[in-house]
């Protein structure tokens, strides 16, 4: 008995956990994100900038400028959301580089409120 009351815990609890992450289509920002790429640096979380200006909504499609600090200088490039997941107050935007074969896909973690 004790062990099966383990195991609906367990399952319950493993399926709050799943059901607190969702997709989107449009969020609103809330402060400066953290650009993930994955695709440079040598370990395999890749590397992080931190401090990334937002726009106050993003929506799947939209193409925003992004400008981070790199090797003493600033790079501004351009971040086209390809998609968007929720987690509990937390965005994930993604970018997959469509001029780059293979290329690895870029994040945003920013805090946030879904709209769609």
């Amino acid at each position: 008995m004790k062990r099966n009351s383990m195991l609906i815990a367990f399952v319950l609890s493993w399926s709050a956990c799943a059901s607190a992450q969702e997709s989107a289509t449009s969020v609103a920002l809330l402060g400066a994100g953290d650009l993930h790429r994955l695709s440079e640096g040598k370990s395999p979380g890749g590397v992080r900038y931190a401090g990334i200006q937002l726009p106050g909504t993003v929506s799947v499609g939209d193409v925003f400028p992004i400008q981070y600090q790199k090797d003493g200088g600033t790079v501004s490039d351009s971040f086209m959301v390809t998609s968007i997941t929720v987690t509990n107050g937390k965005c994930t935007l993604e970018s997959k580089n469509g001029r780059v074969a293979g290329a690895m896909p870029e994040r945003i973690s920013a805090s946030c409120r879904k709209l769609r």
